[in-house]
Parts: structure tokens; C-alpha cells; sequence
């Protein structure tokens, strides 16, 4: 791992940015495999439930949050064993929220990542457990982050919990569980559900990189963009469902009210608000005191500026 991220530095410093593509597909390699490392303590003492966390942190994924802490952090100037700790860290929170958002209470999703969700493959009070310890794993890892000071670790495990907590994930799933639902109201859930997360990713690379409070600042403006539109293209994704590897059509519910932005706005102004939030995250990258080209290449590639039609 450390000759991994010797040769990655090396390469950012003897070559500016790189290819995006080869940069993303090296750090994603590189996520996945410390992830590996971290999983087989998962059943430490109680091997049933380490299965269920294993299952759902290997399940093919894009480690998008992870990836993206890593090209920023290497323009920022550190590539290191932390930072790569601090990506998986808030995977596993990600990987949790997916366990929770998927059991029957939630969304009820059968598919994710082209597998079967964990209440479905493990049972649903043992996919309950999973989350909680996937959290707390999270947690643990922050909080002994190799070469980083006591303080800077206390501080990225403080961030990540509050966007975990009533003020980030937690309060806005809940709200996604209502109804009665306005495109103001939605976009709380956004920034609540998707965006303080991002939020807290990007603060960890700050912390990690020694920011100041007005380039932290530039980072916050473009993790609410990001998330506003994430959550808007998996929204409009939710609908089309093809190629997606999970269930689909959980936001036009048959036996309930629609949920997220198809609620407040129909298929046709999801798309117009898309591609609105799209043009203003250009923008939030734009802004950046430094050059993010690469970083905003990759998004690209995975938050297109036109969705596809639904089928």
C-alpha cells in the first residue's frame, strides 16, 4: 500500500494531473484493497455477522466519496496511508446507510450492487446489526488515523459523526420518508441525506491537508453542489433503472407516495432541475483555489450534464 501511494504522489508531483481515468481506477484499486485488509476483523467474535458486513463493503461499487477524497487530496498536496484509512472510513458509513436505506422499513430494496441486500441474504435484524457496526468501524478507523496528531483525528471523527447524526443522514432519510413534499423541502433532504456526507469527506481532506477556514469553506460550497446533484441524477436513475444494479422505480412507490424529487416536481422537472444543479456544480469546481480538472472530469463521467430518458 505505502509503494502504491509513493508512486501515486510521485506521479502527481512529476506530471500535474494525470489521466483521470488511470488516476480514478488507481485510487478505487486502491480503496478496495485496504477495504479487504479491514474486513476479516469484522468477524473477530461473531463470524455470522462479519460475513454480512463483508458482503455488503466488497459488493462491487464505484467508491465515488473515497475516490474523490483522493484526487482532491492529491492537488492539495498529501497522498498517504491517513487519507486512504480516511476514504475507506467514510465508505463503510456510505456501505451502512445503504444496508439501512434498503430494509423493508425503508425503501424495501431487494438489489443493490447487483446483489442481493443484505436483510435479503442475511436476514433483516442481522442487516440492522451490519449498519451499526459498519458505522462504528467507520468510526474507529478515524480515530487512529497513522501519522496524524490527536487532535486533527478527534476532529474527523466529530465531522463524520454529525453528518451521520439528526443534522446529516439520519434526518434527512427521515425526511425522505414523508410525504407531502415541495422542491424546497427536497432539497433539505439533499443536503441532509447526500450532501453532508460529501461535506464530511471533503472537511476530512481539508483537515488531512492543513486548510484554512476559507478553503474549507470553497469545499463546503461544492459538496452541497454535489450532493444536490447526486441526488438528483439517482432520483431520475430510480425511474429508468436499467444498468443501475439495484432496485428500481423505489421512489414511485405502487402502495404509498412518491418519494424524492419525482415527488415534488414529476419526471419532466427532475430533468430541467438535474441538469439545473448540473451547470451551478461547474461552476462550485470552477471557484476552487486550485486546479480541478481532473476531479471535475471525473464527476463528469459519473454525473453526466443530460441524463438518459426514461424507458
Amino acid at each position: 500500500m505505502n509503494d502504491f501511494i509513493n508512486i501515486r504522489s510521485h506521479e502527481l508531483q512529476q506530471n500535474g494531473l494525470t489521466d483521470w481515468t488511470s488516476e480514478a481506477r488507481s485510487w478505487r484499486h486502491a480503496i478496495d484493497a485496504r477495504l479487504a485488509e479491514l474486513c476479516p476483523a469484522f468477524s473477530c467474535r461473531v463470524p455470522a455477522l462479519g460475513r454480512a458486513m463483508t458482503d455488503a463493503v466488497t459488493a462491487p461499487g464505484k467508491r465515488f466519496r473515497g475516490v474523490l477524497m483522493a484526487m482532491l487530496s492529491g492537488r492539495l498536496g498529501v497522498t498517504s496511508p491517513a487519507l486512504i484509512d480516511a476514504a475507506c472510513a467514510v465508505e463503510l458509513i456510505h456501505t451502512a446507510s445503504l444496508v439501512i436505506d434498503d430494509l423493508p422499513a425503508m425503501d424495501g430494496a431487494v438489489l443493490r450492487r447487483a446483489q442481493p441486500t443484505t436483510h435479503v441474504a442475511h436476514g433483516e435484524a442481522r442487516a440492522i446489526l451490519a449498519g451499526i457496526a459498519l458505522m462504528s468501524e467507520a468510526f474507529r478507523i478515524l480515530s487512529a488515523l497513522p501519522g496524524v496528531d490527536g487532535a486533527t483525528r478527534a476532529e474527523a471523527v466529530a465531522v463524520l459523526a454529525e453528518a451521520v447524526g439528526p443534522a446529516g443522514l439520519c434526518g434527512g432519510q427521515d425526511l425522505d420518508l414523508h410525504d407531502g413534499k415541495s422542491l424546497a423541502s427536497v432539497t433539505t433532504e439533499q443536503d441532509l441525506k447526500t450532501g453532508q456526507l460529501f461535506d464530511a469527506a471533503f472537511r476530512i481532506v481539508a483537515l488531512i491537508n492543513g486548510c484554512d477556514e476559507g478553503q474549507i469553506a470553497q469545499l463546503s460550497v461544492l459538496s452541497r453542489g454535489l450532493g444536490r446533484a447526486f441526488q438528483s441524477y439517482d432520483d431520475l436513475l430510480d425511474v429508468i433503472g436499467a444498468g443501475t444494479g439495484k432496485t428500481a422505480r423505489r421512489d414511485r412507490g405502487a402502495s404509498g407516495p412518491d418519494k424524492g424529487l419525482l415527488a415534488a416536481t414529476g419526471v419532466e422537472g427532475a430533468v430541467h432541475h438535474y441538469r439545473a444543479v448540473r451547470m451551478a456544480l461547474q461552476t462550485d469546481f470552477l471557484s476552487l483555489w486550485f486546479d480541478a480538472q481532473g476531479v471535475r472530469d471525473y464527476v463528469g463521467a459519473i454525473l453526466p450534464d443530460d441524463p438518459p430518458g426514461p424507458g
